[in-house]
């Protein structure tokens, strides 16, 4: 009878914390989906600047008066090899959010 009891109990606490595990797994997902929306957003936030970014500055460079002078062609061209490299930095995120890698098996 106490084996029986026992036994009881030890299925009652298994699905006690089989409830409270489904419980933090389903929490984890809305905040994983949370997580991914603001990225989604940031990302896209980002991405729209930058485009921004890069047309002004190569705006900039067909100028008569910034194509005279050294310096600030120098600026622009930092601006613009600085800009691209974010931009590549934003759209490997985005790919990598919407094809995400397997898990690695370790």
């Amino acid at each position: 009878m106490n084996r029986r009891r026992e036994t009881a109990s030890d299925n009652a606490d298994c699905l006690t914390r089989e409830r409270a595990l489904r419980d933090e797994i389903a929490e984890l997902e809305i905040a994983n989906r949370t997580l991914e929306d603001f990225g989604a957003l940031v990302s896209h936030d980002l991405a729209s600047a930058l485009r921004r970014i890069i047309g002004f500055a190569e705006l900039l460079r067909v100028i008569p008066s910034v194509n005279d002078d050294p310096h600030t062609l120098a600026f622009l061209q930092t601006i613009l090899v600085s800009a691209r490299k974010l931009q590549v930095g934003i759209d490997k995120c985005l790919a990598a959010r919407t094809n995400p890698s397997p898990p690695s098996s370790s």
